[in-house]
């Protein structure tokens, strides 16, 4: 199984591109199910209120998808760096005891 390398000058093109994919590939997965309904609400909205529905349409999508196909840019800048500070690793609950205390410590988010 692929991991990304544990160094951030040990990290390849094809390494940040692999990591791309999976953080795209992920926010789709959980954000376009639940982005469904406004998108479905805007459409009809749109086709109400517009002549040509179609472009505001294509406009009001791309730009929904822009804006998380970047935050997964970020996270994958983000995870890079992370990397690279060997904050992050295969095995954290053992290797990483800081970022396990930290995220146990805050609790659940209400």
């Amino acid at each position: 199984m692929w991991m990304p390398p544990s160094g951030t000058a040990a990290w390849k093109t094809s390494d940040l591109g692999l990591v791309y994919l999976m953080w795209a590939a992920m926010m789709a997965a959980m954000m376009l199910p639940s982005a469904l309904p406004m998108i479905l609400v805007f459409l009809q909205v749109s086709r109400r209120r517009y002549s040509l529905p179609e472009k505001i349409d294509f406009i009001f999508i791309s730009a929904y998808l822009l804006v998380w196909l970047l935050f997964s840019i970020a996270m994958t800048l983000l995870q890079w760096q992370l990397h690279g500070l060997h904050v992050l690793s295969p095995m954290i609950p053992k290797a990483n005891t800081w970022a396990a205390r930290f995220s146990w410590s805050q609790g659940p988010i209400n």
